[in-house]
């Protein structure tokens, strides 16, 4: 079994062990909170049948993000979402010319290529392993935390995203900055 945790880290990760994710915070009303995984209400309208994406966030209602880290892939273990992949897609550009901003989710890798997205790594922190994206080198990124504006039946919530920018990351309106953070299942 492969080891994915660096060797400064005081316990081994397997492949096989499953991770649950939360977020750090400084705003009270996200900080600590478990990270969920939201069917997507639109993968019919764009073709692909039910179930295809999930999109990862803060959400009481839907299943709690579960996950594998395999070289470099992460690889969901949550209910039907089983060895859905976690990806980073091009939400939109932020009018700075510098800053790019990307939607998280899990997708199905068995119904959308390209497979999975093996850029992850985690990094030792207190209380559990930071999660991170590799990015160019010379550019900043993170993960912020965006006030959902859509498909809020069942309440408020929050979707992540991941940007990054090639200079001074421009201002994420309506979103806050935020560290992810997983600890062994």
């Amino acid at each position: 079994m492969a080891l994915t945790q660096p060797a400064a880290c005081t316990k081994w990760l397997r492949d096989a062990d499953e991770l649950k994710f939360h977020v750090r915070s400084t705003n009270p009303a996200t900080n600590n909170r478990r990270l969920s995984l939201r069917p997507s209400p639109k993968d019919k309208a764009l073709g692909f049948p039910a179930g295809t994406f999930h999109y990862v966030g803060l959400d009481d209602t839907s299943p709690q993000l579960v996950a594998r880290m395999t070289g470099g892939a992460l690889s969901s273990t949550t209910g039907e979402t089983i060895n859905h992949g976690g990806c980073i897609n091009f939400q939109r550009g932020l009018g700075d010319g510098q800053t790019l901003q990307f939607s998280f989710f899990f997708g199905n890798i068995a119904r959308f290529p390209p497979a999975a997205d093996t850029d992850w790594t985690l990094k030792p922190s207190s209380g559990g392993l930071e999660l991170h994206h590799n990015q160019p080198a010379g550019s900043k990124g993170g993960f912020a935390l965006c006030k959902a504006n859509f498909d809020l039946d069942s309440g408020p919530r929050y979707d992540l995203t991941y940007f990054w920018s090639d200079g001074k990351p421009a201002k994420l309106d309506g979103c806050e900055l935020v560290t992810i953070v997983s600890t062994q299942a």
